[in-house]
């Protein structure tokens, strides 16, 4: 779970830095958006809201991933540990003539 969760945050940050880049690259020297028409705007400005949602969600997808790996891993009993609660556990008393012990 914690390698897909790397992947969903990696895919992620490379969309928001995708939109970021294609920003920056739209602007001119006087650091305004330039576009070749009005209905182009629109699209553009819409897609890229679009994109940064998914970003948004792809983030917190890999991150909720990587967490819920972490935490599944941390509650995992060790092979060490497991062996050491087998010797721990009391063996139980076989019943006498089918009697249950009280």
């Amino acid at each position: 779970m914690a390698t897909l969760g790397l992947i969903l945050l990696g895919a992620g940050i490379w969309v928001w830095m995708f939109v970021g880049r294609r920003r920056f690259m739209r602007r001119n020297i006087a650091g305004i958006e330039e576009f070749n028409g009005y209905g182009g705007m629109l699209v553009t400005r819409f897609a890229e809201k679009g994109l940064r949602v998914f970003a948004v969600l792809l983030v917190l997808g890999g991150f909720g991933l990587m967490m819920s790996g972490v935490s599944r891993n941390q509650a995992k009993p060790s092979a060490g540990d497991a062996a050491a609660a087998k010797v721990a556990k009391p063996a139980k008393s076989p019943a006498v003539n089918g009697a249950q012990p009280r």
